[in-house]
């Protein structure tokens, strides 16, 4: 196999990101996705079993107290799911192809052993194409899994078989029960496989026993801090309206917010009269040291 590249990507309306931990507001759509590419001697071999045959993404979700998310849970919380790959065998396929191009150059140049002065391409911008189903849950993970094998030799050995790159994508939209920082746990797997022939050969048969010939593997995970500050979705404002900051309004009652990360500051606005009498009582966690500073209309 030439290759595997995969990335992740995360869309919500308050979301903002700072290295590999994301912060935000509920329910984001977060995009998993993983690429496989066979070198130029697989791709270049007309035997239908010199194939990319199984990819796969699974995904886990805890919380900070390392609980797991339970994908089948439908009263606390819900977590929707949905996956499609590409190419796919449909007359849709040129829609999408071309989004695909530059990452097959890139594995080409990468086999060539050629100087890349360009970061690999990314996958955030692909069409989606139809969907394929493929996707299943059990009680801590949502997996992704795309796997074929030919039909017939006779019906793929006139034609080299085996296509130079396969990719699927996985959309996982949580909705968390609660703020807090939740870890997003991803693995993925790209497999070549070989076909062994067996003794009876016929058009309607499938005289193959398939297996791995090489397995390509990793894992990595990422932080999404879901945020409700104030009782509103997301994060409120770090910055005064003159440093760019639109603080929320609140009024005279009781409230929460979340910090953490580089997330350090939370600003809101009040109003009140001349000579009233304002009292605020701020409780942090044990574990935190918070201070409050009050600035007047000027923002002094």
């Amino acid at each position: 196999m030439g290759g595997m590249v995969y990335e992740a990507r995360v869309v919500q309306a308050s979301a903002s990101f700072d290295g590999t931990i994301g912060y935000g507001g509920n329910s984001p759509q977060i995009y998993l996705g993983v690429l496989a590419s066979l070198n130029n001697k697989f791709v270049g071999t007309p035997e239908p079993w010199y194939n990319i045959h199984k990819l796969r993404i699974s995904v886990t979700i805890r919380d900070s107290s390392q609980n797991v998310l339970n994908p089948q849970e439908s009263t606390k919380y819900t977590i929707g799911y949905n996956m499609w790959d590409s190419p796919y065998s449909s007359a849709t396929d040129q829609d999408y192809a071309s989004e695909f191009q530059d990452l097959v150059k890139y594995f080409t140049d990468l086999e060539l052993g050629l100087v890349i002065p360009y970061p690999i391409p990314d996958l955030s911008s692909v069409k989606l194409p139809q969907q394929f189903n493929g996707v299943a849950k059990d009680t801590s993970s949502i997996w992704a899994q795309w796997a074929t094998y030919p039909d017939s030799l006779f019906q793929a050995q006139s034609f080299p078989y085996s296509d130079p790159y396969h990719s699927i994508k996985l959309l996982v939209q949580p909705n968390f029960p609660k703020p807090d920082v939740y870890s997003i746990s991803v693995s993925v797997v790209g497999e070549r496989g070989s076909c062994d022939i067996g003794l009876i050969l016929g058009p309607t048969t499938k005289p193959y026993v398939c297996s791995a010939d090489e397995t390509l593997s990793s894992s990595y995970s990422f932080n999404y801090v879901y945020e409700a500050d104030a009782g509103v979705d997301g994060d409120a404002s770090n910055s005064l309206p003159k440093d760019g900051g639109t603080p929320r309004s609140i009024l005279h009652g009781s409230y929460t917010g979340f910090f953490y990360g580089t997330d350090t500051a939370d600003v809101y606005s009040f109003s009140a009269s001349a000579g009233e009498k304002i009292v605020f009582s701020v409780t942090p966690p044990t574990s935190a040291d918070f201070s409050l500073t009050i600035y007047d209309p000027s923002q002094n």
